[in-house]
């Protein structure tokens, strides 16, 4: 019966099934968005972004300057190709922050890991 379903949190705030069969679970929401994405056996993260220009922020060079510590230089060649609009620099950015996001998320181990030595290298142009 799902109103026997409880979850709970580990003491680095991951969620997880406290009752029935134990199962890795996590969930994400950004605005009118949500998922959730489980397993029997394996750990599992998940992140989503709704696309948008960040609040507060002047402009899109000012907002990279403000996340410069979180991107390997990999990744910072690949979010500031030249000759790609902002639009598409963004679009590079938040696929690359979702792709950090959810792997510690489903680590379990939080944002306290530093997010520069966690690279990746999309193999894609786009």
């Amino acid at each position: 019966d799902w109103r026997d379903v409880e979850f709970d949190r580990t003491d680095k705030n991951k969620p997880y099934l406290k009752t029935g069969k134990q199962f890795n679970v996590n969930i994400t929401h950004d605005g009118h968005y949500s998922a959730l994405i489980y397993h029997k056996l394996y750990k599992c993260g998940i992140d989503l972004v709704h696309l948008k220009r960040p609040h507060g922020i002047r402009d899109v060079p000012s907002f990279f300057q403000t996340m410069r510590r979180q991107f390997s230089d990999v990744e910072w060649r690949y979010i500031r190709a030249p000759f790609i609009d902002e639009e598409f620099q963004l679009q590079r950015f938040y696929r690359l922050w979702s792709l950090k996001e959810s792997y510690i998320k489903g680590l379990g181990v939080g944002l306290w890991l530093d997010l520069e030595r966690l690279s990746f290298q999309p193999h894609s142009q786009q």
